[in-house]
């Protein structure tokens, strides 16, 4: 039995259709579109303008990398003023 579900998508920055067979989910994985843009768009990934027109890093369940003076981010980002990790210019 395979069902539609959604998941979002941090390259298009949208939630898209996919086909679940039940089996292995993860915390992306949503019953309807609205249910995924309701948790993911509106609040999940930043504009890139918090990383002067770059996205910032992500990790697999799209939540945003978080640092501080204690996490650091890893080699090729820096931490931004509100505390992403961004690219290095």
């Amino acid at each position: 039995l395979t069902m539609t579900r959604y998941h979002y998508d941090s390259v298009t920055r949208k939630c898209e259709p996919f086909q679940f067979f039940g089996c292995s989910s993860n915390g992306n994985n949503f019953a309807s579109k609205l249910l995924c843009e309701q948790f993911c768009v509106e609040k999940a990934i930043p504009k890139e303008s918090d990383c002067n027109g770059l996205s910032p890093l992500v990790d697999p369940s799209n939540s945003v990398q978080q640092c501080d003076s204690s996490v650091s981010c890893p080699s090729g980002f820096v931490c931004n003023s509100q505390k992403r990790c961004c690219p290095t210019p």
